[in-house]
This record gives structure tokens, sequence and C-alpha cells, in this order.
């Protein structure tokens, strides 16, 4: 099915995740989060093949500890991720992933829109 600007917010394809207040989270939606309360983040360049075998992400959070991202799957690694913007421009992590605490990412944030219908919530970073 072709799609033009006008239906693409229409038919997103859904991730299988649900955000915090129960919303389906969608291929363009821009997603706010943060971490979970007393976590800590670490430099992924001081423990490079720990970070490597635990399967953490590369990079961490700005100062900020609040992040906004857009939902976007990728083809390579085969799974739904968070592409950051922002101070986070580039930074990419597993959207149903695990914190230590046994939480999972997508717990931890909430819609604020999406690319299509709110391509503003990204340049107001």
């Amino acid at each position: 099915m072709r799609m033009n600007k006008k239906n693409k917010s229409k038919n997103r394809e859904y991730t299988g995740f649900k955000d915090k207040n129960g919303n389906k989270i969608y291929k363009g939606d821009i997603f706010k989060w943060s971490l979970p309360a007393g976590f800590n983040t670490a430099n992924y360049e001081v423990f490079p093949l720990y970070a490597s075998f635990m399967g953490f992400e590369f990079g961490a959070l700005s100062d900020n500890l609040e992040e906004i991202a857009v939902v976007r799957y990728n083809y390579k690694k085969g799974y739904w991720e968070l592409l950051g913007t922002g101070d986070n421009q580039g930074w990419t992590s597993k959207l149903g992933g695990e914190f230590v605490d046994g939480s999972h990412r997508h717990e931890h944030g909430e819609i604020i829109g999406n690319i299509y219908e709110n391509p503003g919530l990204l340049r107001q970073r």
C-alpha cells in the first residue's frame, strides 16, 4: 500500500509495547522518558568490554536524565529502538530494553506526539 503524507500517521506500525500510561507505541512516535529512580549512568568508554558483554547500548543519557527520542525499527539488529534527539543526537536504545531493577525502558516514558503530526516537538529541544 502506498502511503502519502496525509494518511501516513494513520497507518503506522504498532511496536507491541505500551508506555507508562498504557498507550500503544507506534513507529514514528515521539517518546519522552527518564531513568528509573536511583539509577545511575556510566560512561560506556570506561568499561567497553563489560558493557558490550552485558548488552548495554553505546553512550549514556545526558545530564538531563530525561530525554526525547523517536521510535524506529532497526532492521540490522531486528528490534524496535529509541533514537535520541537534542543532547543525545544519534544515541540509540532498545525500546524493550531491561534495566538492572527488572523494569523496562518503555515503562518509564510516555508518548508526547509523533513525527508526522508534531514535528515541532523535536525542534524545540
